[in-house]
């Protein structure tokens, strides 16, 4: 369902199994994890191993100090999380 709604959608890439996982967050723009329930995701960690800015939710962001490169998407509307992740890419980084 969400493969259809996406696929040939501007600027979205359904990329299916990736290998080379680093690689890609390294060279992702940002990661967006709008998560209501996470303990430590790998996701993040690999993300972050990467140095690839980070925009998550306050419960996937919980088992996290205040880290770099991750800014926190405090309400979970679809508008202000698009919004938060403009700001996020505009800036370059999560904070």
């Amino acid at each position: 369902p969400l493969d259809s709604t996406l696929r040939g959608a501007p600027g979205v890439i359904l990329l299916g199994h990736v290998e080379d996982v680093p690689a890609l967050l390294a060279s992702a723009d940002a990661l967006l994890l709008p998560s209501r329930h996470e303990g430590a995701p790998l996701t993040l960690i690999e993300a972050a191993w990467a140095g690839c800015p980070i925009l998550a939710t306050a419960e996937a962001l919980e088992a996290w100090d205040e880290a770099a490169n991750c800014a926190r998407i405090v309400a979970r509307t679809p508008m202000s999380i698009a919004h938060a992740f403009r700001a996020t890419l505009k800036d370059g980084a999560g904070t």
